[in-house]
């Protein structure tokens, strides 16, 4: 994708960002929008040691880095690298410092010094709180739509996080996070709440069913929600809920 066309699609995102700080009573920090664009492996490398769908190789990323050859030989990461597949991901700096002190624990030093290298670069990257990173691969760059899309996902995700809207830190399931960020994303009009969902590659299409049906719940829960206050104090009374 041209440069010219790649800023364009940025901006709207970033306007799109604004407009859901608006109407649900957040604030919009420009600062916390940085991104890198990282290889397929880098992205699934980091991803590993902390999204849910790698659970099965260990609750804890110090259990994952144990475990880290198994998955990289397992047939979950030969779906996930595959032709076409596309991923995003916002990491803070409090994530970064943690997975670094982790993988000096990796036993393979070949794959130690890998993982040290990335981290590095995402050190340097790492300007504010907050880095999305994008893995998206040369062939699909003309796909606009698609990456459209993953860059809105993900800053959807920073811009609840940078308001302190993280239910995963409050011990709960990651279904609540990722279900509020799809309704947002259907609130724009890029998710139909009652359809299949967009872009996922076959080994995330069961997570994305959940995040779907989580989607859902929070629309029954903002339903009536008319102003920006009242959809705030109904998202942060769910996040404060026991």
């Amino acid at each position: 994708m041209e440069a010219a066309k790649f800023e364009a699609q940025l901006e709207l995102a970033r306007r799109q960002i604004r407009q859901v700080a608006q109407e649900f009573g957040l604030e919009y920090r420009p600062e916390s929008y940085s991104f890198l664009f990282v290889s397929k492996r880098e992205s699934y490398l980091r991803n590993y040691l902390a999204a849910p769908m790698y659970s099965e190789f260990g609750a804890t990323e110090a259990e994952r880095v144990q475990n880290l050859e198994k998955f990289l030989n397992s047939p979950l990461y030969t779906a996930v690298t595959g032709p076409g597949s596309t991923e995003g991901c916002v990491m803070t700096r409090e994530e970064l410092e943690d997975e670094q002190v982790v993988i000096a624990q990796i036993a393979n030093p070949t794959l130690r010094a890998e993982y040290e290298a990335l981290y590095d670069k995402l050190t340097r990257h790492m300007q504010g709180r907050f880095l999305t990173l994008f893995s998206w691969p040369e062939t699909e760059w003309e796909s606009q739509e698609g990456l459209a899309y993953m860059v809105l996902h993900e800053w959807l995700h920073v811009l609840l996080m940078d308001n302190g809207i993280f239910f995963q830190d409050r011990g709960k399931s990651w279904e609540w996070d990722e279900g509020l960020v799809t309704y947002l994303m259907a609130f724009l009009g890029k998710e139909d709440l009652d359809g299949s969902g967009k872009y996922a590659p076959q080994a995330v299409a069961e997570i994305e069913d959940q995040s779907h049906k989580a989607a859902r719940r929070w629309r029954e829960i903002l339903k009536d929600k008319q102003t920006p206050k009242e959809r705030r104090s109904a998202i942060l009374q769910e996040l404060e809920a026991r």
